[in-house]
């Protein structure tokens, strides 16, 4: 089980993408089902997390995924060595890690974050984008 997420929002006041916002994923509380302990985890620990950047408070249209833990032995290279291929992942390196690409606020002035562990358990959290 995974708990509320602990992420923030950056609001980016100067450079290229001045006015625009990211969204880093900071951490998360994982339930250990067989000790009953409860322990932070860090978005290393994340399979996965979207981004939406013009939430509604109800739907999820998700803009941005993030591919935490992509390594040789999976994602790109395990999708090359099975295809027997050669793959530029180069292009996917941005979308690794637990820090959203910097986005716009949507008319709504919300944004969400939806994050999956190893095992498939998923939370979502919306956060206003405060000018």
């Amino acid at each position: 089980m995974i708990g509320p997420q602990d992420i923030a929002v950056e609001h980016i006041r100067e450079g290229t993408d001045q006015g625009m916002f990211r969204i880093p994923v900071q951490a998360f509380d994982y339930y250990k089902m067989k000790t009953g302990d409860l322990e932070s985890g860090s978005a290393e620990r994340l399979a996965i997390w979207m981004r939406e950047p013009e939430h509604d408070g109800h739907s999820l249209f998700v803009w941005q995924v993030f591919f935490v833990m992509l390594g040789a032995q999976e994602g790109c290279g395990r999708l090359a060595h099975n295809l027997r291929a050669e793959i530029d992942s180069s292009p996917i390196e941005f979308y690794r890690g637990g820090r959203s690409l910097p986005f716009e606020p949507g008319r709504h002035g919300l944004a969400a974050s939806k994050i999956l562990d190893a095992r498939g358990i998923e939370s979502l959290k919306t956060v206003e984008l405060a000018l």
